[in-house]
């Protein structure tokens, strides 16, 4: 049996890897135990809350840290942005959407802020000129570049 198998017997409502698929495991409700055979197994050495996260592999756990709304966000199909750098944006956008997302250096440090619906990305980087002093260039539909207006 799986981790998330094991987990979601003991009724915790578990989140873990995808997409993105490296993302850290995190724990909506509180578990209400955990089982000397998940502990003996090295899978958990200790226990999540409700509210916490860890990333985890092969025998190890890591540290647990608090989860924010980003950590979160993608679950209910969103991306937040708090005073984000564009490029840190875009980037993070790129992984919800196939193919490449760039952005010109000479634009990078402009920040952000907002809510943005990951079902549409197009409709995010269609945006990005109404808030931003950028331009957003479609070399192909798996291509795009976001630049300073010319």
């Amino acid at each position: 049996m799986s981790l998330p198998e094991k987990l979601a017997a003991f009724r915790a409502n578990f989140e873990a890897g995808g997409p993105p698929w490296n993302a850290p495991a995190f724990i909506h409700e509180p578990m209400h135990r955990a089982t000397d055979e998940l502990i003996a197994s090295g899978a958990a050495d200790r226990a999540l809350r409700a509210g916490e996260r860890a990333s985890f592999g092969r025998g190890e756990v890591g540290p647990i840290a608090a989860v924010d709304a980003q950590t979160t966000a993608w679950t209910l199909g969103q991306l937040i942005a708090d005073d984000m750098r564009l490029d840190d944006f875009l980037a993070e956008l790129g992984r919800y959407r196939p193919g490449i997302v760039r952005c010109d250096p000479a634009v990078a440090g402009l920040r952000l802020s907002g809510v943005f619906p990951l079902a549409d990305t197009e409709r995010i980087l269609a945006m990005l000129p109404s808030v931003l002093p950028v331009q957003v260039r479609l070399r192909t539909r798996f291509w795009a570049t976001v630049e300073g207006v010319q």
